[in-house]
């Protein structure tokens, strides 16, 4: 019997370092003694010892806008949204989905506020549009990306494990295209802009989102938040709300830009505004209210119950400012080794966390204009965090906006205080520790300190 109990002995010793192998135990260290937070400190410190002097002049503002359908049959590329939906490839196209940007230069700096009807702007799509504009006189700095964040548009733009979960098989040939479309409209909204001004509203909409995490026991961003441009070609629009665009579910299978597409086309259908584009704000942790209905007529109902909400404040003419200071820049973002939890206090090695998702360089984006202060973070930012950010910033005379998705991606963040619910969110989509909420809200207030000052 002793070659028995060797088996036994040798097969739990191989389980035991195999396990030692693929996971470790949860650091819970505090943010701000990591390594990674005093680095990002160091970085804001030197920007903003070094800040360039902001000039006001008058405002050239443009927009454009371009396909994000492939040439080749829609039915060929796979939809990005949902790791459930099996098979990942469309069935056809419900709306087309776009890349939109607006440009605004006062001639001694430049902004591309971009927004694509996609899932994410993915590092690999990021990375292609700063490539393709490297030669067209625009800086990575410059551009501010978002989107909307359907769960119904065009994959293939991520590699790895993950990536494919999500996006489907990557294909290169779609990150170029991509790519390539997003940094058209970026040249286009340049050479078609001309002497504007701007405006911005804040509105309480509070009955199109609720907290899918934590429900009852936690708060929801009710803010819906728009930005109005003026020229001699018309009025455009730029919209960001926190409600996850997630009316069509896991079972559909066509391209769609989700009830975001659908607001926007409202919008522009009533003639005051030619252009019309939308942004995801935080949208961690904020879903779609619900009413009973699915897909089409779902997205219709959040999309037209937003838009009654808007008709009447855009009505009212609201005063356009014709100079501006503009600022532009992207704060490096160090992060500690990631945490895909197995448990509460077990999680998975870094370096197959790595060969999972992948790793990447992140930023904190900023962008301002006067007063309003924009903020693009790399990741599904918690809409209960940004409330009181939003309260903090209007204390100190600026009107923020928080936007998910920047060109960067590391997963939820959700609310600290929920870190170790075992939910989706929480448990397989937060992947960098249990106080990361409090760690983008140290960077964000010293943020709105440096511009109200």
């Amino acid at each position: 019997m002793q070659w028995y109990w060797k088996t036994i002995i040798g097969f739990f010793a191989s389980i035991i370092l195999l396990a030692n192998i693929l996971f470790t135990w949860l650091d819970r260290t505090p943010y701000k003694e990591t390594k990674a937070y005093q680095k990002t400190q160091s970085a804001l410190d030197r920007y903003y010892e070094y800040r360039p002097t902001v000039i006001s002049d008058s405002l050239q503002i443009g927009w454009s806008s371009a396909s994000l359908i492939p040439s080749s049959q829609v039915s060929e590329a796979p939809l990005a949204g949902y790791g459930a939906r099996k098979p990942k490839y469309a069935t056809g196209l419900l709306d087309s989905v776009k890349a939109k940007t607006t440009v605004i230069t006062n001639g001694n700096q430049k902004i591309a506020l971009v927004s694509a009807e996609l899932l994410i702007i993915h590092p690999e799509v990021a990375n292609e549009v700063y490539s393709q504009l490297e030669t067209k006189g625009w800086f990575p700095h410059e551009i501010y990306f978002g989107a909307t964040h359907t769960h119904s548009s065009i994959g293939a733009w991520a590699p790895g494990l993950v990536g494919n979960l999500f996006a489907g098989s990557f294909d290169q040939e779609m990150v170029t295209f991509l790519g390539s479309q997003i940094a058209s409209t970026i040249l286009g909204a340049e050479e078609n802009s001309s002497l504007g001004g701007y405006s911005f509203l804040e509105l309480d909409v509070p009955d199109f989102i609720f907290n899918r995490l934590a429900r009852d026991k936690g708060i929801v961003d009710p803010y819906l938040t728009a930005t109005m441009f003026l020229t001699e070609n018309g009025k455009a629009i730029d919209l960001s709300y926190g409600a996850h665009a997630t009316c069509f579910d896991h079972n559909w299978k066509k391209v769609t830009g989700d009830y975001p597409a659908v607001l926007t086309e409202l919008i522009r259908g009533n003639s005051q505004f030619v252009f019309a584009n939308f942004r995801a704000g935080a949208v961690a942790s904020m879903g779609p209210a619900r009413n009973g209905l699915a897909n089409k007529e779902y997205a219709s109902w959040i999309a037209k119950g937003i838009h009654e909400e808007l008709k009447m404040p855009l009505l009212m003419n609201p005063s356009f400012f014709y100079t501006g200071k503009l600022e532009v820049y992207k704060l490096p973002l160090y992060l500690e080794d990631p945490q895909l939890k197995i448990t509460n206090n077990l999680k998975v090695r870094p370096w197959l966390f790595r060969q999972f998702v992948g790793e990447y360089p992140v930023e904190v984006s900023v962008a301002s204009i006067d007063s309003l202060l924009m903020i693009g973070l790399p990741c599904d930012f918690s809409g209960e965090l940004a409330v009181p950010l939003y309260e903090y910033a209007q204390s100190k005379n600026l009107s923020l906006r928080i936007n998910s998705f920047n060109g960067g991606y590391i997963g939820y963040v959700p609310h600290d205080q929920w870190y170790d619910l075992n939910k989706y969110e929480t448990r397989t989509m937060s992947w960098y520790g249990h106080d990361m909420g409090a760690y983008l809200t140290d960077i964000m207030m010293q943020i709105i300190n440096q511009h109200a000052a």
